[in-house]
């Protein structure tokens, strides 16, 4: 981002140019401050008889530094006053470049962005495959256990002996969270939320990076503690 980094130095060139001034603007008011209180006293003397022989000249002299002082404080706020009311015209052409540039990028970003979504949309017809073809597998079992079961019953007997091993594992992940936020197969609501608007990702996800497994929060901390003892190890 040249131009905006242009911008900003722009910027605290006027921001230094601003400073400078005003610091040597506060500097001549101490000074001119301090003669003013000088010649009080010069004054406050002589009215309680305790004036030096030179007094007179004393003071003519302070007031005669003072006039220098007063100009040039004058001539600092007059470009003081400039320096802000020039400031935008100052600025504009630098501001102008960053708009296009920070435009551009915006522009190019959310394409990228776009692309992004468009990525995880597609994501969401995969979830319904995948849950049919899940569901195909379930379908097939379920049709051949119940065709062996009304063959075994019909034509042998009813033992439920002869049954075992003839059903598909429960889903509960899929009906709720009862097991721990590594459970369930679809993103959560909350997962998606965090991550789009708070930048903050499940405390499985770093493991998911590393072993392509979702597993539970004690899980993921013993791996890590493995992980750390092994390089621990390796190191020495």
């Amino acid at each position: 981002m040249k131009k905006l980094n242009a911008f900003q130095v722009a910027i605290n060139e006027v921001v230094m140019e601003s400073v400078k001034l005003n610091d040597e603007l506060k500097s001549l008011q101490e000074q001119k401050l301090d003669l003013i209180n000088q010649i009080n006293v010069e004054i406050k003397n002589e009215a309680l008889g305790n004036a030096s022989d030179n007094s007179d000249l004393k003071v003519s002299e302070l007031r005669n530094k003072i006039g220098p002082i007063e100009d040039r404080i004058s001539e600092l706020n007059v470009k003081l006053y400039a320096l802000e009311q020039h400031k935008p015209d100052r600025l504009a052409k630098s501001r102008d470049e960053a708009h296009k540039e920070t435009e551009e990028f915006v522009s190019k970003q959310s394409s990228q962005l776009q692309q992004k979504l468009d990525e995880v949309k597609s994501l969401r017809g995969l979830y319904i495959q995948k849950l049919l073809e899940a569901e195909e597998i379930k379908t097939q079992t379920n049709n051949v256990v119940g065709e062996f079961k009304g063959l075994s019953r019909n034509h042998v007997d009813s033992s439920k002996e002869n049954m075992n091993g003839l059903r598909l594992p429960e889903v509960d992940a899929m009906k709720g969270n009862s097991q721990g936020n590594h459970a369930p197969i679809l993103p959560m609501e909350d997962e998606i939320r965090r991550v789009f608007s708070e930048k903050k990702v499940p405390f499985w996800y770093e493991e998911w990076l590393l072993s392509g497994e979702i597993v539970n929060e004690n899980e993921v901390n013993d791996r890590k503690n493995k992980r750390e003892k092994a390089g621990a190890a390796n190191g020495k």
